[in-house]
């Protein structure tokens, strides 16, 4: 009977370390304490505004996890805390290996933090709109068409953009086979249209 069958999982901290392959709670303290000074010290180089620094530990720090997705949004919110404009293409690259590896609520939250960065970034907003369909959030979608509907109606956005927008949606999720996503553009631009 293994540990698992047993229950005493939570108490046995000495066989999770063995199956993860560490040599002890040492290594793992060191490891954390190690992570903690970086990030300490990332927010200290950001306050200097040493931008070159503050980049170099976020790499150091990257390989502590193997998520390069997380890696380069990590690098945008450094750089967007130094106010450099390579912030938005550091969000965006993370959000389409977000978005390539399936992981819409990433992609998501991403996206919408770009969106509110710069709201008048129109292919964030229809790569927006496009993983919402994708993760099934159809409240938000809609929110979101109805949204630049207004916009287009009280002059915030101009009718060109708006269908530039919901068009690279389409687009985008013309590439899936699942056409329930699909379906949920073509019935907006439909609806829109009555409007």
């Amino acid at each position: 009977m293994n540990h698992f069958q047993t229950g005493r999982v939570s108490t046995n901290k000495n066989y999770f370390l063995m199956f993860l392959g560490r040599k002890g709670d040492s290594m793992i303290e060191q490891e954390i304490q190690g992570a903690s000074v970086a990030w300490f010290k990332i927010a200290e180089l950001i306050a200097r505004r040493e931008r070159e620094k503050a980049l170099g530990v976020c790499r150091l720090l990257a390989h502590s996890f193997p998520d390069r997705a997380y890696e380069l949004q990590l690098e945008g919110d450094i750089l967007w805390a130094l106010e450099d404009t390579l912030a938005k293409d550091r969000y965006t690259q993370a959000a389409q290996l977000y978005e390539h590896n399936e992981r819409w609520v990433e992609a998501i939250a991403l996206y919408e933090h770009i969106t509110t960065i710069y709201p008048i970034d129109y292919t964030a907003l229809a790569d927006l709109l496009f993983c919402y369909a994708m993760g099934n959030a159809y409240d938000l979608f809609t929110t979101l068409c109805n949204t630049l509907l207004h916009k287009t109606q009280t002059g915030m956005l101009s009718d060109t953009n708006y269908t530039t927008i919901m068009h690279q949606a389409q687009e985008k999720l013309q590439k899936y086979p699942t056409s329930q996503h699909t379906a949920w553009v073509n019935d907006f631009i439909l609806w829109a249209a009555t409007k």
